[in-house]
């Protein structure tokens, strides 16, 4: 059994693509939001059908242009604006066709650039597919034609020809005596929209804090614009520090919690920022006693090379360093009432930050003699799962046995009991149960005891395993010895005489 007799804890940051300057940098990457409107004629509707027959396609924007016909280009612009005719063959058409053919579509393109419908540009182009199907043969699916900056199109379907016989002249289709069906004809608009209000240093945001999953050991941040929604696009920096509170009599050896107006934190020296592409953030709560003083920013590509990072000013105008008595929202901090395990065992605390919002915890616990017992991962991507490992040390303090990484259910990131079970004791496994002292004889190979049905790693490696599916199929059965067993030389401390799991 593992017993702890003194209480540290020991908390390790390492961030990847952390900034920590007042400056930024150019290298993040702003996430542009593409949106779409589109319409399909499939080949059944154009045959229930007769052509001409018209698509129409407005911009996911088009209602509120005409709404502010006069001023909309003051609110939004386009960092990119292309409208697509696509003629392609529908593979999952439910009824089989059975010969080849290829078909060319001739349309009539009306773009309008603006909601004064009276004005618009008229393009007429063809579209041509085949099919064949041969699945060893070659033909030409599908294609597309691009055009650029129009916020609404009508397209206009003249004309279907048959091309198949090379040999003759096409020839016009009545689609009503059409028989080939699996085919599609889409017209669609694709949009990057660039919010032109609340550019620049002006703009703010407000941070607001959801700790009902504190039991998990994360804090739900919120950011919002502080004077309406928030802009399209933008990105987020979102930095905190932490605090601790802990005050000691030193004539008494008491602890108690320091007064806010005595606590102090520094943003420029100690912190933790992060890049988000979205208004939200899990913010670890893996801390002892204190206080986690939070602050946030806009951060928007200028609006000529969609490149360059403008910052807005920092939330709530928190300074760089103050006391925490004196921040003007309750918003900016979070008091953490409740040390992590309560201060009552040996713990590190590293987490790893990545692109795209992503970071790792690591959780290592240690016994009085700071010999690692147990470590957690956990990442953000999945907050309900951890991946566990257990090191079982003998009686000169040397790692005998090392427990396999355990995947464990589990939304807390806390100590995981009942991962080495001894199917003996039913005890977490110990010097006692491997490490035996024979007054006439020593064996060659000591029999260790397999872990119980009960035992989490035994769980995992064996046919108790509830998760069979996909992947999960392939988990090999370790009948019992999920570990990997260690024999060290006798009088030596790293010379290793045998090694098998």
């Amino acid at each position: 059994m593992m017993r702890i007799i003194k209480t540290r804890c020991l908390i390790a940051m390492c961030a990847f693509l952390i900034l920590c300057d007042s400056t930024g940098s150019h290298a993040q990457v702003f996430s542009y939001t593409a949106t779409e409107a589109s319409v399909v004629e499939k080949g059944f509707q154009l045959k229930a059908g007769s052509l001409p027959t018209t698509l129409t396609v407005w911009c996911n924007d088009w209602g509120y242009m005409l709404g502010h016909s006069g001023t909309w280009r003051g609110s939004f612009k386009y960092k990119s604006n292309h409208s697509f005719v696509k003629f392609y063959i529908d593979h999952n058409y439910s009824k089989v066709t059975d010969s080849p053919y290829t078909y060319q579509l001739a349309y009539e393109l009306h773009g309008y650039t603006s909601t004064d419908t009276s004005t618009y540009t008229t393009i007429h182009d063809t579209l041509t597919i085949g099919y064949n199907p041969d699945s060893l043969s070659a033909f030409q699916d599908m294609q597309l034609r691009e055009y650029s900056g129009f916020c609404k199109i009508t397209v206009s379907l003249n004309s279907l020809l048959n091309m198949t016989d090379t040999t003759a002249a096409p020839v016009s289709i009545t689609v009503s005596n059409l028989k080939r069906l699996n085919f599609g004809i889409e017209a669609s608009i694709l949009t990057q929209r660039y919010d032109l209000p609340n550019y620049g240093s002006s703009s703010t945001v407000n941070t607001s804090w959801n700790d009902s999953h504190k039991a998990n050991n994360y804090l739900e941040v919120t950011l919002s614009e502080s004077s309406g929604s928030l802009p399209t696009p933008a990105n987020y920096e979102l930095e905190w520090t932490y605090v601790d509170d802990y005050q000691r009599n030193i004539h008494t050896d008491s602890l108690w919690r320091a007064s806010t107006s005595n606590l102090s934190f520094d943003f420029l020296h100690n912190c933790t920022r992060v890049w988000l592409d979205t208004p939200y953030y899990k913010v670890p709560l893996v801390y002892p006693r204190g206080y986690i003083v939070m602050r946030a920013r806009i951060v928007r590509p200028d609006s000529f090379s969609y490149r360059y990072p403008i910052y807005s000013g920092w939330s709530y105008s928190v300074p760089d360093s103050d006391n925490i008595a004196d921040l003007a929202s309750a918003n900016s901090y979070y008091s953490i009432d409740s040390a992590y395990a309560k201060d009552s065992l040996n713990w590190q605390y590293t987490v790893s930050f990545a692109e795209g919002s992503k970071y790792k915890h690591v959780l290592s616990f240690y016994d009085g003699l700071l010999k690692n017992r147990e470590s957690i991962t956990r990442f953000n991507t999945s907050p309900d799962k951890l991946i566990v490992t257990q090191n079982i040390y003998d009686y000169e303090g040397r790692p005998a046995i090392k427990i396999l990484p355990t995947p464990v259910k589990d939304s807390s990131l806390s100590y995981q009991h009942n991962v080495s079970l001894n199917s003996v004791t039913s005890q977490p496994y110990q010097a006692a149960d491997f490490d035996t002292i024979r007054l006439q004889s020593c064996p060659s190979e000591a029999l260790l005891a397999p872990l119980a049905n009960t035992a989490l790693a035994n769980k995992y490696y064996s046919h108790f395993n509830p998760d069979t599916t996909g992947s999960q199929m392939y988990v090999p059965d370790a009948e019992g010895y999920p570990l990997v067993q260690t024999i060290y030389e006798a009088g030596f401390n790293d010379r290793i005489e045998k090694q098998g799991g």
